[in-house]
């Protein structure tokens, strides 16, 4: 992480978990880590789309999705063959979509770019669609109590910024990565109720269920 104080409760954490095999290091993204090495890779990234810098947890610094397709773009190198990686993340829809095919194509086109150079299989798992006003009118209040006035003030801000670059909707899922191994890489995108429970074996079940019609 980048983030010192993420860092440090991260080493509580291990301390009162009785951890004793955990590396802590801060640096950003996969800066220093082998290639072709991990069996698992997950992450909760800062991933929402905002005009802003505010706050490092949630404001990822690159234009709109930019920083989760980096991330998700540079995990599969760090696989080793039939490794999977997990992150929370958002992409936008383009307000250009047509129809409900084309927009579905321009969605698996955009995500698609995102694994094109890391050999992976790519499962993204939809928890929500939003438009962009009711998107911006959740996330850009931030975590602290503002004046109306300010509110309404960042409000305005963001659209303008979706505005901007033509955002139409933010779609928020868990994406799933596996390394390939012998096989040609695929792409699928499913509408998928948030979790409220762990939900390792029903994504296990999904990949199997993909694989087995290929």
């Amino acid at each position: 992480d980048i983030n010192p104080r993420a860092i440090a409760f991260a080493r509580l954490n291990a301390k009162l978990a009785g951890t004793k095999n955990a590396r802590f290091a801060r640096a950003n993204l996969f800066k220093g880590l082998p290639k072709n090495h991990f069996d698992l890779i997950v992450g909760n990234l800062p991933f929402v789309i905002s005009p802003e810098r505010r706050f490092v947890y949630r404001d990822g610094g690159l234009p709109l999705d930019g920083f989760c397709a980096t991330v998700v773009g540079q995990a599969g190198v760090h696989l080793r063959p039939g490794g999977h990686a997990q992150f929370l993340v958002q992409w936008v829809h383009p307000r250009e979509a047509g129809g409900s095919h084309q927009a579905q194509e321009q969605e698996e086109e955009r995500l698609a770019s995102w694994v094109a150079d890391s050999d992976c299989h790519l499962l993204a798992l939809r928890f929500q669609a939003q438009n962009v006003e009711e998107y911006a009118l959740e996330w850009s209040r931030g975590p602290f109590a503002t004046p109306p006035s300010a509110t309404a003030k960042r409000f305005d801000a963001w659209m303008r910024f979706y505005e901007r670059h033509n955002v139409a909707a933010v779609s928020t899922g868990l994406v799933v990565l596996q390394r390939a191994s012998n096989q040609r890489p695929w792409l699928a995108v499913r509408d998928w109720p948030t979790p409220d429970r762990p939900c390792g074996a029903d994504i296990a079940a999904q990949l199997q269920e993909i694989q087995g019609s290929l």
